[in-house]
């Protein structure tokens, strides 16, 4: 699964480098561009970030939806307790 904002923000910060010498074949880099230690790691955390968000929305419509429609008021109701509680749990 490839996270779109963090593909993204990487193919905006691709260095091109010149290698004419074929220096970097060694390493097994067969492209000439490359991306900073730095703007990978933030690729990571936005992926991070979409990918908590996503789980949030999917924990709501189960607390939210799922519990109301199986009788599970008293958990539906609270909705803003649990979901506080699962966005904690995911911040660990």
């Amino acid at each position: 699964m490839v996270n779109e904002k963090s593909e993204k923000y990487l193919n905006e910060n691709i260095i091109r480098i010149e290698d004419p010498n074929h220096q970097f074949k060694d390493y097994g880099i067969n492209s000439h561009e490359v991306v900073l230690y730095s703007k990978a790691h933030r690729a990571v955390l936005i992926a991070e970030e979409e990918i908590k968000n996503k789980a949030t929305e999917a924990f709501r419509h189960f607390v939210e939806d799922y519990c109301k429609e199986s009788g599970i008021s008293f958990i539906s109701n609270g909705s803003e307790h649990y979901l506080d509680v699962f966005k904690k749990e995911l911040d660990k």
